[in-house]
C-alpha cells in the first residue's frame, strides 16, 4: 500500500487514491449515506455543521487548555490553519460541498507559525473525541462503519470506538490502513475505508461511534460517515516489492545482470474466508506489451488471517531494450470484489540511453538534515553489468546531478558541496549490505575506492531546490580526470553537504516514493549509516549521465565501414554499413563531447543501411560511433533545418 510522503521542509503532495469514490457502488447502507434524508443525512454528511455530533477535548500537554482540543467543522473541508498544512487541498468526499469535520493537532500546538511549537491554544499531545448520535442496528448481523478521510501522520493515533449502552462503555477498533501510515505520510484527500464493528454493534438498538485522536501532529479530516452491511468479499494488495535497483538504468552499462525478484502483500479486508485466490505479477513494456508473467495460487485465506506476503518463485532479468516498463501486481478469486480499485498495484522503471536515477523526479527533502554541528551526506548506489553486448565500449561519467535545499534563507549562496564517485571494492559492502561509518568518506580503500571528486559552489539563492550539474572531475591529487565506469561493478554517487564535519545548513533532494524494498541509497549522519530514512523507502535523487570517450584508444575500424548521409541532415540519418562478414554492432549517437543521446545494437549487420531518427535534435554538430569486437569507427554529422 502506497501513501504520500510529505516532508516538513518541502510540502510536495502526490495524491494516491487508496479507494476510489466510485467504489461506493453496491454498498448496502444501514444508516446514513447519500440516499438518506433529513436529520440522518445531515448527521451522516456533516451538512452545515456538527449537527447532533459532539466533541470533547480530554487531554493536552497543558492540561488547563485541554478543553480547547476539539474537533471542528469547516465549510471547505480543510484543516488549513496549521503551519504544516501545505498544499494538501480539501478532503475529496462526495459531500464535501456541505462541509467536513477534522482535528488539527498542528494548529492547536503551534498555531500557524512554523517552529512556534507548544505555543498554541492546546499544545500537543492531545486526546480528543468526536461522538455520533444514536443509531439503530436492530436485526443487523454484520455492521461496519465506512467513512471518507484525509489523515496525515506524525505521532498521532487514530481509532474508532463503539458503544451499545448509551456511551457508558466503549470498545476500541483500530483503523488498519491508518495504522501503517509512517511518519510524515498521508492518505491523500480522496481516501475512504471501513471498519467491521459487528462484535459491538450487531443487533443493537443504541449504537454510538466516536472518532478518537490521541497524540501529536498533523490532522485528521472525516466526512460521509455511514453504517453499512459488512462486505463479504474484499481482498486488497496492500504492499509490494519494487524489483528494480534503480528507476532509470542506462543500456550503455547493460542491464541484463539486474535480476529481479517479485513479492507483494495481500489482505483479507472483509475478514471473510476466501478460497482459490490467484495473485499475478506482470512486467509490461510500453511498446512490446507483457513480457513477463507469473502467478501464485493461494488455496485459502482465512477470515482471521494476518496479511500474507506472496513470493513469486521465478526471478527475471530485463533484456537490454530501452523504454518504459511497468510492474503490475494483481489478484482475484473469481468473484465480484467490494473494492476492485485496490486489487492491483505497481510501479514503473525505465531503461535509458544514458541515465542512472533513483526516481522520475525530485520528491522531497530529508528532515531534519541540516542540524548545526552535524555531519551529513547521502548517496545512491548504481550497478553496471557486463559491457560485452557493446563490444567493451569505454563508458565515462558525463555529468553528476543533485538538488540541495537550504533550511534557512541566505544559506545557499557561497555554499560548496562535494560530489564523490566511489567504486565499491568489498563485496560485503555492496548495496544493500552497507555497514560503514561516515569516516569512510575520508578513509577510502577499506570498502570504497574513490574514482572521482567534484565541487559545486552555489552562486545564487535562486538555485534552491533546483537540480545542478557538475561535469569536471578530479583525482586525489586534484588533477582533472575522466571518470570511467567498469563492467560488473557497483558505484556510490555521494553528495556531502558538510564542512569540517559540521552541517552547512543544506538538505539533499530525495526521489519520489519509488517504493524500493530496502532502499538503493544511504544516509551518513554523525558517524552513523542508514540504509534509508526511518519510515521511508525513498533514495537520494542523485543522477548520473554517461558519455562515450571521444578520444578512445581502442583500435580503429577501416574508414569505409560506415558512411553517414545525408550530411547535413534534417530528420532521418542514414548509416551505410559495409562489412564483409555478418557482424554484431553497438552504436551510440552523442554530442561532440560524447554525451550519449541514443544507443542500441544491430545483430549480424553486413552490407546494409540503418536509419536513426534525429528529428528531436537541435541544430548543431554530433558524433555517431559504431563498435565491434574489432574496434570502433566514429563519424561527425550536422543537423541543419
Amino acid at each position: 500500500m502506497k501513501f504520500i510522503d510529505v516532508r516538513k521542509i518541502a510540502f510536495i503532495f502526490f495524491v494516491i487514491s487508496r479507494f476510489s469514490i466510485s467504489a461506493q457502488v453496491g454498498v448496502e447502507y444501514i444508516w446514513g449515506g447519500p440516499n438518506s434524508t433529513g436529520t440522518e443525512y445531515d448527521n451522516s454528511t456533516f451538512n452545515g455543521g456538527l449537527n447532533d455530533w459532539t466533541t470533547e477535548g480530554l487531554e493536552s500537554a497543558v492540561q488547563d487548555s485541554a478543553d480547547n482540543a476539539i474537533w471542528r467543522w469547516d465549510a471547505n473541508g480543510k484543516m488549513a490553519d496549521g503551519a504544516y498544512w501545505g498544499v494538501a487541498g480539501t478532503i475529496e468526499s462526495p459531500s464535501v460541498a456541505n462541509g467536513a469535520v477534522g482535528f488539527d493537532s498542528d494548529f492547536y500546538d503551534n498555531a500557524s507559525i512554523q517552529g512556534d511549537f507548544g505555543k498554541g491554544k492546546a499544545p500537543a499531545p492531545q486526546l480528543s473525541t468526536l461522538t455520533s448520535p444514536s443509531m439503530d442496528c436492530t436485526g443487523e448481523e454484520k455492521v461496519s462503519v465506512m467513512f471518507y478521510e484525509s489523515y496525515r501522520a506524525r505521532n498521532g493515533n487514530t481509532t474508532v470506538e463503539v458503544s451499545n449502552d448509551g456511551g457508558v462503555t466503549w470498545v476500541s477498533y483500530s483503523i488498519a490502513y491508518n495504522d501503517i501510515i509512517a511518519t510524515n505520510q498521508s492518505t491523500g484527500g480522496d481516501g475512504w475505508t471501513y471498519v467491521n464493528i459487528s462484535p459491538t454493534a450487531a443487533n443493537q438498538s443504541d449504537v454510538r461511534l466516536r472518532f478518537v485522536w490521541n497524540g501529536s501532529y498533523y490532522y485528521w479530516l472525516i466526512d460521509d460517515v455511514a453504517l453499512i452491511h459488512s462486505p463479504q468479499n474484499d481482498l486488497a494488495i496492500v504492499d509490494f516489492f519494487y524489483p528494480a535497483g534503480s528507476y532509470a538504468t542506462p543500456m550503455m552499462t547493460d542491464v541484463t545482470c539486474v535480476s529481479m525478484d517479485f513479492s507483494c502483500t495481500i489482505r483479507n479486508v472483509a475478514e471473510v474466508t476466501r478460497t482459490n485466490i490467484t495473485v499475478y505479477v506482470n512486467v509490461i513494456h510500453a511498446n512490446n506489451g507483457a513480457i513477463y508473467t507469473d502467478s501464485v495460487l493461494l488455496p485459502i485465506f482465512e477470515d482471521t488471517a494476518a496479511d500474507k506476503t506472496i513470493v513469486f518463485d521465478e526471478s527475471w532479468s530485463p533484456n537490454n531494450v530501452g523504454g518504459k516498463y511497468t510492474v503490475v501486481y494483481s489478484l482475484t478469486d473469481g468473484t465480484q470484489d467490494f473494492n476492485p480499485s485496490d486489487n492491483s498495484d505497481g510501479q514503473g522503471f525505465i531503461i535509458t540511453f544514458n541515465t542512472f536515477a533513483k526516481g522520475p523526479g525530485l520528491g522531497s527533502f530529508l528532515y531534519p538534515s541540516a542540524v548545526s554541528n552535524s555531519y551529513y551526506a547521502a548517496g545512491a548506489f548504481y550497478r553496471t553489468c557486463d559491457f560485452d553486448p557493446f563490444g567493451g565500449l569505454e563508458i565515462a561519467l558525463d555529468s553528476f546531478g543533485f538538488v540541495c535545499h537550504a533550511s534557512q534563507s541566505d544559506l545557499l549562496t557561497g555554499a560548496t558541496v562535494g560530489a564523490w564517485i566511489k567504486k565499491v571494492i568489498v563485496d560485503t559492502l555492496k548495496y544493500p549490505e552497507v555497514m560503514m561509518t561516515a569516516a569512510m568518506i575520508e578513509n577510502d580503500n577499506k570498502g570504497w575506492e574513490q574514482v572521482g571528486y567534484a565541487e559545486y559552489t552555489y552562486v545564487s539563492e535562486d538555485e534552491d531546490s533546483v537540480m545542478v550539474w557538475v561535469t569536471q572531475f578530479a583525482d586525489l591529487f586534484g588533477d582533472d580526470i575522466d571518470v570511467f565506469l567498469e563492467p560488473n561493478s557497483e558505484y556510490l554517487a555521494l553528495v556531502e553537504t558538510s564542512s569540517a564535519n559540521k552541517s552547512i545548513g543544506l538538505s539533499i533532494g530525495f526521489s519520489q516514493n519509488m517504493h524500493y524494498g530496502s532502499g538503493g541509497g544511504i544516509i551518513l549522519r554523525d558517524g552513523a549509516v542508514y540504509g534509508g530514512w526511518a519510515g521511508s523507502s525513498d533514495d537520494p535523487q542523485i543522477v548520473l549521465k554517461m558519455r562515450f570517450l571521444v578520444n578512445s584508444k581502442l583500435p580503429r575500424l577501416a574508414d569505409n565501414v560506415i558512411a553517414v548521409m545525408p550530411n547535413p541532415v534534417q530528420d532521418q540519418l542514414n548509416l551505410k554499413l559495409d562489412f564483409e562478414n555478418a557482424t554484431d554492432i553497438s552504436y551510440a549517437l552523442g554530442t561532440m563531447t560524447g554525451s550519449i543521446l541514443q544507443a542500441g545494437q544491430w545483430k549480424n549487420a553486413l552490407n546494409e543501411t540503418k536509419t536513426l531518427d534525429v528529428s528531436n535534435l537541435p541544430n548543431g554538430q554530433y558524433l555517431v560511433r559504431i563498435q565491434t569486437e574489432e574496434g570502433i569507427a566514429t563519424k561527425m554529422f550536422v543537423v541543419a533545418r
